[in-house]
């Protein structure tokens, strides 16, 4: 039989050193793929981001310009292909970006010009209005030439004719310049019919059931302080008698926005047939 050979010392010593060589080697090798794997990933990533950064380009100058200082860092660490492509494309986003802001600042100037001579009309009109608002004037109409019969209704004290029609005006004086008021009005609605209403006061009115309801708010002001009439309505006289029509007021305020008591007021109500 043969005998093994046995190593010598120098053999021992070349043998760990080439294995020790092979170990080096393999792990450079390893050490450079998984390198040049993470950096090509890095480079995908930084490349997938830049799309959607210049799918969605920013509109304000400000912006714009934050958002090419960050893409020109971001080039250095790419290659020179994909460089010039992103260059290019961020080119055209800031050229598309700059022209969406220069037509964004001209309807704004727009916008403000139209706004400025807003507020000069709102001034002029203004300065137009009274202060404490304008005064209400008395209305009174002319009373009929003729009438549809002999027949007679008196209402308020006023002789009035069966088939007529009839207007009543409801006056107010106060000792202050208002700002609102509200209430309503009563009437027999056998002996009248309600047609129509309306003011130059700017109430508003609402029939029903016999009663008209008013009210009116006006920031500027309702000056009844020289007598005005607060609205006046129409109606057709439907048979003969006696009868009346009678207001309440439920709220006076003045510029103040305290109340006015209806004692301190003068109210009238006129018939004219």
């Amino acid at each position: 039989m043969k005998q093994k050979r046995k190593f010598t010392g120098k053999e021992k010593a070349l043998l760990t050193a080439l294995a020790l060589a092979m170990a080096a080697v393999i792990g450079v090798g390893a050490f450079i793929v998984i390198n040049n794997v993470n950096t090509a990933n890095e480079q995908a990533a930084n490349t997938e981001h830049t799309t959607v950064e210049y799918t969605h380009p920013v509109t304000t100058e400000d912006n714009t310009t934050a958002d090419n200082t960050e893409n020109s860092d971001s080039k250095k660490t790419k290659s020179k292909t994909s460089s010039k492509s992103t260059a290019s494309k961020a080119s055209g986003t800031a050229s598309k970006s700059t022209t969406l802001g220069s037509s964004k600042s001209t309807v704004s100037k727009s916008t403000a010009s139209k706004s400025s001579s807003k507020s000069k009309s709102a001034s002029s009109k203004s300065k137009s209005l009274t202060p404490g608002g304008s005064k209400i004037p008395v209305y009174t109409p002319t009373d009929n030439k003729s009438h549809s019969s002999k027949e007679v209704c008196i209402v308020n004290g006023k002789k009035c004719y069966v088939g007529d029609t009839i207007t009543m005006t409801l006056n107010l004086k106060t000792p202050k310049v208002l700002v609102n008021y509200q209430g309503y009005t009563s009437f027999d609605t056998s002996k009248l019919k309600f047609i129509s209403a309306d003011s130059e006061a700017d109430a508003l009115t609402n029939c029903k059931d016999g009663i008209i309801y008013y009210n009116a708010s006006v920031l500027r002001g309702i000056d009844f302080t020289s007598t005005g009439t607060v609205y006046y309505a129409k109606f057709k006289v439907r048979e003969a008698g006696t009868t009346s029509i009678s207001n309440t007021f439920q709220v006076l305020t003045d510029m103040d926005d305290n109340p006015v008591k209806e004692s301190k007021c003068e109210i009238g109500i006129e018939i004219f047939d």
